[in-house]
């Protein structure tokens, strides 16, 4: 399972943010042993295996069959001899029990990621036999998300004190909020916690300067009698709340001085600084980078710069010679135009003429052939006048009267021998 921001997996997430949860859990385990317990939303199920060693039975309940799966290759085994673990799958509207069977429910960092955070609370409730308690915490919304401008997309509402508190008001009539802050540890403290014991976890052992410490910074004895204003003051300013809340009064419980063995600061300092240093050193890496590749680019700018001036000069002093070409051109068919225009009007005229002349040569036409018929005509009765003239002359009174003299000689005769 990857950590994706939503649940924490051990080993995936920095010390601090494991150390975060991790002291919740150390809190809690002083309200559970020998009880049966509910940890609602048990994630990858480490805090569920914290519980389960001082309880007499634990259950992890997660909406992820992911999360219940590595839960269960991880922790199931890792429970105190006779503690009995499971990890389950299941929704946390909608719990597994039956009425008043639970002694303690543990609900670390899940209202915030619900919808209908009333009807969790109801169900919680539910399950709580009477004096069972309740330890739920959530982070505070002032800090987070107002003071830190950060947005968890995971994260349906976060919560400021009084809206914590008007939200577990209605199901818990005793109920104490404290403040879980970062202090080169992690404190768990505040009204109602008095100091009992210091626990140190993990690798440290407790030491006397552990107990002031806790004393001394985790809870408020100089600051006189304190009341809800008070209280909700130095709510502004805390990183998460915990809620410890019962149906009967609660009675009094230890604050929590959490040193993990992570807890080195000066080592954690220059661990963190290390880790700056080298993310300076990439960055500056990558800037200078990114300095060549500008650069670069820069280069190339300029050079596309200077093709595309000289393209551009190239381009416009085509475009004047073609510019220059189009006015010409234009000319030259203004001229076309004006010697269509001349041919037009001269076409026209010719038309004229040739319709005119047409109109005489069909007239001559008609003429030509009227005459040709009648020199047909002529022709025709000059033939004929022939032919008359020739019975005249071939006749025996024409050859007497040539004898005598009394008729005109033909004019073959004349000309052939002159009698």
């Amino acid at each position: 399972m990857k950590f994706t921001g939503e649940r924490v997996v051990p080993g995936q997430v920095e010390a601090d943010l494991l150390n975060e949860h991790l002291a919740r859990y150390h809190f809690a385990r002083q309200f559970v042993k020998g009880k049966r317990v509910l940890d609602a939303a048990c994630g990858s199920g480490y805090g569920t295996a914290m519980l389960a060693e001082s309880a007499s039975s634990v259950i992890g309940i997660d909406i992820s069959r992911e999360a219940v799966g590595y839960a269960r290759a991880n922790y199931a085994a890792a429970a105190a001899a006779g503690a009995e673990i499971d990890f389950s799958e299941g929704d946390c509207l909608a719990l597994p029990f039956t009425d008043e069977s639970l002694d303690v429910v543990v609900a670390f960092e899940i209202v915030e990621h619900l919808k209908d955070a009333t009807g969790f609370l109801r169900e919680l409730r539910r399950v709580l036999r009477p004096g069972g308690l309740l330890l739920l915490s959530t982070p505070n919304r002032l800090y987070y998300t107002v003071d830190r401008g950060e947005v968890n997309p995971f994260h349906e509402r976060e919560y400021t004190f009084a809206e914590m508190d008007a939200l577990i008001a209605p199901f818990f009539a005793h109920r104490q909020i404290i403040f879980e802050n970062h202090v080169d540890g992690f404190a768990i403290s505040g009204p109602g916690a008095e100091l009992s014991h210091s626990a140190t976890p993990d690798a440290t052992p407790a030491t006397t300067l552990a107990a002031t410490l806790a004393a001394t910074l985790l809870t408020d004895n100089s600051a006189g009698a304190v009341t809800a204003g008070t209280i909700a003051e130095r709510g502004r300013d805390a990183y998460f709340f915990i809620a410890v809340c019962s149906s009967t009064p609660i009675p009094p419980f230890s604050p929590l001085l959490f040193v993990p063995s992570t807890g080195n600061v000066l080592r954690e300092r220059e661990l963190h600084i290390h880790k700056l240093k080298s993310q300076l050193d990439g960055a500056i890496s990558d800037r200078d980078l990114a300095r060549e590749q500008f650069q670069k680019m820069e280069r190339e700018l300029n050079d596309f710069r200077i093709f595309f001036t000289k393209r551009e000069a190239e381009l416009n002093q085509s475009l004047a010679e073609r510019t220059a070409w189009a006015q010409s051109l234009e000319q030259e068919t203004a001229r076309a135009r004006e010697a269509h225009a001349s041919l037009e009007t001269e076409f026209s005229k010719l038309r004229g003429e040739f319709e005119e002349r047409t109109a005489w040569a069909l007239q001559l036409n008609g003429d030509v052939e009227e005459r040709t018929a009648w020199a047909r005509r002529l022709d025709g009765e000059l033939g004929e006048a022939r032919t008359d003239l020739q019975k005249i002359y071939g006749s025996r009174w024409y050859r007497i009267g040539k004898k005598l003299g009394l008729v005109p000689f033909p004019p073959a005769t004349r000309s052939g021998d002159g009698t």
